[in-house]
């Protein structure tokens, strides 16, 4: 594999960061990286290329992705039942806005963080997006690094949220050792 360098030279594979060299049959990438504990997120772009790109990036990262190039199919995924933990929609798609999706999600019962990309960042966009719900607004050019930190922040507080609200509601049970009851 050879890839093409802004001044025209070619790289080697070798000269590449990790990720976009060829894994080997042992490396992270060629095993799937996919823990138990592993990020499930839900990803929109009509863009083939880039989606394929960043679906690639993060499930290299330790995500585990199922990408879609527009609303109606990840509209039809969530609504059959899945474990996603976020969802990152692109702000403007071939069928309209990824903000209009957001009405549609909550409709459809659907309460998980939204990340939003741009590749033409402005402040009213993302005030809007932030206004209607979503959690986050990511200029793409911050490069899939970037994105991947702050759905792990993201995903850990919502977790660690939920892993609050059960210790509460089992620490409202009463429990028993031996002949003490503890209410």
């Amino acid at each position: 594999m050879t890839v093409q360098q802004s001044d025209n030279r070619l790289a080697s594979p070798n000269s590449l960061p990790a990720f976009q060299q060829n894994p080997s049959p042992n490396s992270f990438l060629a095993q799937g990286n996919m823990t138990p504990d592993a990020i499930r997120a839900v990803l929109v772009d009509d863009d083939d290329f880039y989606r394929e790109a960043i679906a690639t990036e993060l499930e290299y990262l330790g995500f585990r992705v199922a990408s879609f190039p527009s609303g109606e199919p990840m509209l039809a995924h969530l609504a059959a039942g899945t474990d996603a933990e976020v969802i990152v929609l692109d702000w403007k798609l071939q069928s309209g806005l990824g903000i209009d999706l957001l009405p549609m999600l909550h409709e459809q019962g659907v309460h998980l963080p939204v990340v939003f990309l741009t590749g033409m960042p402005a402040v009213a966009a993302e005030y809007a997006a932030l206004d209607l719900g979503a959690v986050d607004f990511v200029d793409k050019a911050r490069g899939t690094a970037i994105l991947a930190k702050r759905l792990r922040l993201i995903v850990q507080s919502a977790r660690s949220t939920q892993q609050g609200d059960t210790a509460q509601a089992s620490a409202s049970e009463p429990v028993q050792c031996g002949n003490l009851m503890l209410h």
